[in-house]
């Protein structure tokens, strides 16, 4: 199972989006290959591929959250619990974030 919190910022804590999207697989043991691909998969699957060097503290929130769902999605969990995920987004963020859990199976 994987939470994602109500707040990015209590989720995001690496001075990379790639550092905070691997640090899940990277304690389930996986090889550096593995987790590459991993957290590549998880940002293009959010819509974020290419943000790996950019810090997650000088985001916007939604885009905060698509990472902090990405750093859940990069470990597979079977079960996805997401505190309130359209808390405090726009309208257009709303419906973009809404668009993405759909995507979901």
């Amino acid at each position: 199972m994987g939470l994602v919190f109500q707040n990015p910022d209590d989720q995001l804590f690496s001075p990379t989006v790639f550092d905070d999207v691997a640090f899940g697989p990277m304690n389930l043991g996986y090889s550096k290959a593995e987790i590459q691909k991993l957290v590549t998969n998880a940002l293009e699957w959010v819509g974020m591929g290419g943000y790996e060097k950019r810090s997650p503290h000088h985001l916007s929130l939604g885009e905060k959250k698509r990472i902090a769902i990405a750093t859940v999605l990069s470990m597979s969990p079977e079960i996805l619990v997401i505190d309130e995920p359209t808390g405090n987004l726009d309208p257009a963020g709303k419906w973009s974030l809404i668009e993405l859990l759909g995507k979901l199976e």
